[in-house]
């Protein structure tokens, strides 16, 4: 069995998160600029590195599964709300 320094652990996956929410907010930024593509291939990135996180947090039975699975809901809420002036029907 491997032995994993849990220190490590936290950390590295406290970085994901941290990144996660990051690459969210750049993402949500940068729409309509040139680097919109860097930044949505950034955040679906840091999406598959924070849902791996959260299976790997399960897995080792670590108790921040709960942050990591926070992290990847507030990550969708981002990339899915509409942020922008409601548009009027008249208009």
């Amino acid at each position: 069995m491997m032995d994993l320094n849990s220190a490590a652990v936290f950390w590295s996956i406290a970085a994901l998160q941290v990144l996660g929410v990051a690459s969210a907010a750049m993402a949500r930024v940068a729409e309509g600029s040139p680097r919109q593509s860097v930044c949505q291939t950034l955040f679906f990135a840091s999406l598959v590195l924070v849902g791996l996180a959260t299976i790997v947090a399960l897995g080792l039975g670590l108790s921040c599964w709960i942050s990591c699975g926070t992290v990847l809901s507030v990550m969708s809420l981002a990339a899915t709300w509409d942020f922008g002036r409601p548009q009027r029907a008249g208009a």
